[in-house]
């Protein structure tokens, strides 16, 4: 946490130039894995059902992912809370 009047301003105007930039990098990364996974789904798959699928499984890799990563951070083995 900045203390002096310098370090607000820059964290200030880091944050104005800084958090947009990050949602156009975020917009631009799902752009690319939305015509990636499209162009891979065009293959087995025929009319609307090619978006829906590809967001589903998007959500569920990018969730999935977050969880191991933090399973295997924490030393945890994931899916272990669902056992007896």
């Amino acid at each position: 946490m900045p203390e002096t009047k310098l370090g607000k301003m820059v964290c200030v105007i880091y944050s104005i130039v800084g958090i947009p930039l990050c949602l156009v990098a975020f917009q631009t990364v799902g752009n690319k894995i939305n015509n990636l996974l499209s162009r891979f789904f065009s293959r087995f798959t025929t009319g609307t059902v090619k978006p829906q699928l590809c967001l589903i499984l998007l959500v569920f890799f990018y969730s999935m992912s977050g969880a191991g990563i933090f399973a295997a951070y924490e030393g945890m083995i994931l899916g272990s809370n669902f056992g007896p």
